[in-house]
């Protein structure tokens, strides 16, 4: 038997994703008009 499994996995409400914060600080050193930022992993 196989099987196809999906596992998503996120953070909870309030905690700080430090990947999405320094592409989005990075950004805005570039120039860039940022509002937010997130990452994924595929």
């Amino acid at each position: 038997m196989m099987y196809d499994i999906e596992v998503k996995v996120s953070l909870k409400p309030g905690m700080l994703n430090p990947e999405a914060t320094t592409i989005q600080r990075s950004l805005a050193l570039l120039g860039y008009e940022v509002k937010g930022t997130k990452t994924k992993e595929i």
